[in-house]
């Protein structure tokens, strides 16, 4: 799978003319900004989020939600500056399309059979007016050898056309805008310096009520009868039951897709290879204008800041805000930059993950799998917070015949719930099981919290070149 990028850059505007057009968005569909820490990953049908990166020239946006990004750019063209949508699809295709007023005055796709921006029912590639050097320097205010050269950039053949893409951006002088926003999600920095960056996120007021509503004891919660009730913008929607015709023929439609996919994948890799190959050989060979060597053809790895510090007996999380003990034998593990990762750590051969989930979700965390078996279920404490241990003995065993089980421990704070998680097939050994409940066991919250979101209050962050930020306070 290649990759994709997608960003809205707007010349001329200051982040708070950007901001403040989003947000107005936004509000007239029900979100509100969110003042609290951002300790979960979005939820995408009640949140929406945004990183914003501005320098003097530029104010580049990374939106959450790519199906949406059309009518955002409608939003932000009430600004009243030039706009560049800069995409890249698959790394097969990329383009970009300069928008003047309410409407595209210019685009370029590096594949002219079709256009792959936005929705089907946008104009194709040959109904947008091409791009020229004449309309970037009137719109940007590009040097003649600058709109020059940005011609000539564009059409460079690479295998991964996000390397075109990037060349591209840094002659329009957005460099950022060939970032993704996984990568910032997770806890990456951008790689050009000068840059502002701000993270903003919203929620539905709908949700945030029935997070009050939806409030359930974690010792107090029936696993039998738990019905998955999901809460989407406050409406709850049932389970499906199914009659036993209509199973069947689910699983027959499953049975034939699996099939399908494992047929049509390894074509369609060979496919992809080959036209990259293709594309190559044509690079090689000369074929079309000399191109200039590319600038780079691969992006630094993503800097990730750290999210949990430990020591042989301690680890904590500064983004969370609790802390667990570790006991003789129980190893800390580096954890993933996204903001729900909390802690990992190794007791012998058995790995734990905690995560922490939303409060409203707590039916979902303790929902037993399909046909599984309850083996076990406790209500246990780590100081003042409650805390729940189940295990389930999964239907399908383990590769290798044992039994499979997946385990629980769910401790349920005021902020939200605590997940740690960790499955292994056949006995676990007493031992281990006892070191595991130790730490658990051992988990707390520290006195302060963990830090209130300086989006909040519209502090933007400032990152340096070696990637560390500080939030202005001028």
């Amino acid at each position: 799978m290649g990759a994709f990028y997608n960003s809205i850059c707007v010349a001329d505007a200051s982040p708070d003319a950007v901001r403040g057009a989003l947000e107005r968005w936004l509000v007239a569909r029900g979100f509100r900004l969110s003042a609290e820490p951002n300790l979960f990953d979005l939820d995408a049908a009640s949140e929406r989020s945004v990183f914003l990166l501005s320098n003097d020239s530029w104010t580049i946006v990374l939106y959450s939600h790519f199906e949406e990004e059309r009518r955002l750019i409608r939003e932000l063209q009430s600004i009243e500056k030039p706009l560049v949508y800069l995409w890249v699809w698959d790394s097969d295709v990329w383009g970009f399309d300069l928008f003047e007023d309410d409407r595209v005055a210019a685009s370029f796709s590096s594949d002219p059979r079709g256009h792959r921006s936005f929705a089907d029912d946008e104009p194709s590639q040959a109904e947008r007016p091409p791009v020229d050097a004449a309309i970037l320097q009137r719109l940007l205010g590009l040097s003649a050898d600058a709109a020059q050269a940005v011609m000539r950039g564009r059409k460079r053949n690479a295998p991964l056309k996000e390397s075109v893409c990037a060349e591209v951006a840094r002659l329009l002088g957005v460099e950022p805008a060939v970032s993704s926003y996984d990568e910032l999600e997770i806890g990456g920095a951008p790689s050009a310096e000068g840059w502002r960056l701000e993270h903003l996120v919203y929620f539905h007021y709908d949700v945030a009520r029935a997070n009050v509503d939806d409030a359930v004891d974690v010792h107090d919660l029936d696993i039998e009868g738990a019905p998955l009730d999901r809460r989407i913008l406050g409406k709850s929607t049932e389970q499906i039951k199914l009659s036993p015709e209509l199973f069947d023929e689910l699983e027959k439609l499953r049975r034939r897709v699996r099939w399908t996919l494992a047929v049509l994948g390894p074509l369609s890799a060979v496919a992809r290879g080959w036209r990259r190959v293709r594309q190559e050989v044509q690079r090689i060979l000369g074929a079309g204008a000399p191109s200039p060597p590319p600038r780079k053809e691969t992006e630094p790895p993503v800097e990730l800041a750290p999210t949990v510090t430990a020591t042989r007996t301690e680890a904590r999380s500064p983004r969370h805000g609790v802390r667990l003990s570790l006991p003789e034998g129980v190893d800390s593990l580096a954890v993933s930059g996204r903001p729900s990762a909390v802690f990992a750590f190794r007791v012998g051969a058995l790995r734990v993950t905690c995560s922490a989930r939303r409060l409203r979700y707590l039916r979902e965390v303790l929902r037993r799998p399909s046909r599984a078996e309850i083996v076990c279920d406790e209500a246990l404490w780590a100081g003042a917070l409650p805390v729940r241990h189940v295990v389930f003995q999964l239907a399908q065993n383990a590769p290798d015949g044992r039994p499979a089980f997946i385990g629980y421990y769910v401790v349920q704070t005021f902020r939200g719930l605590y997940v740690f998680y960790f499955r292994w097939a056949g006995s676990l050994d007493e031992s281990v099981s006892a070191q595991l409940r130790q730490a658990v066991e051992s988990f707390r919250l520290d006195d302060d919290g963990p830090p209130r979101r300086p989006s909040a209050s519209h502090d933007p962050v400032t990152v340096d070149p070696d990637g560390r930020s500080t939030i202005d306070n001028d």
